[in-house]
């Protein structure tokens, strides 16, 4: 090695010729490896992430949402998926006629429906951070009649 130019180390060959060289690292800089400590923080940040996601992904399958219609007269139950797993319905609300009770259920089930993906935002706010990862209501809830009854 004759010297270095930049970064590349000057080489001269047998006639006092200028070889080439390989390219060397800044000054001051060796490229080091993570040491084992900061490996092992980060396997131990990554494994409480998954347990976390977990512990989130068990109470989403397992919340319910509750609606119930303005008198109380009906009550409705959804899973988390929105499917319907319990109907109250009390003695007074059979005398409302067919179409008026119908419509209470209907209500009822609508009001579950937000109640369940109210329920699902809360228990996601701790991973999104505050960031907007709201879930929302299924599609029919969306462009449901939202009055009271």
């Amino acid at each position: 090695m004759l010297g270095q130019a930049g970064n590349r180390e000057i080489v001269e060959g047998p006639l006092g010729e200028d070889v080439g060289g390989r390219e060397a690292a800044p000054m001051g800089y060796e490229p080091v490896p993570p040491a084992e400590a900061d490996l092992t923080r980060m396997m131990s940040s990554l494994d409480e992430q998954a347990a976390r996601f977990g512990r989130v992904g068990r109470d989403l399958a397992e919340t319910r949402g509750n609606g119930e219609s303005a008198d109380g007269l009906v009550g409705v139950e959804v899973s988390s998926s929105g499917t319907l797993v319990g109907v109250r319905i009390e003695p007074g609300a059979l005398g409302l006629g067919a179409e008026a009770l119908a419509q209470a259920v209907l209500r009822a089930a609508k009001r579950a429906e937000h109640d369940v993906a109210e329920r699902a935002n809360q228990a996601l706010g701790p991973l999104v951070g505050g960031q907007n990862g709201e879930v929302s209501p299924p599609a029919e809830t969306t462009r449901a009649d939202h009055r009271t009854g």
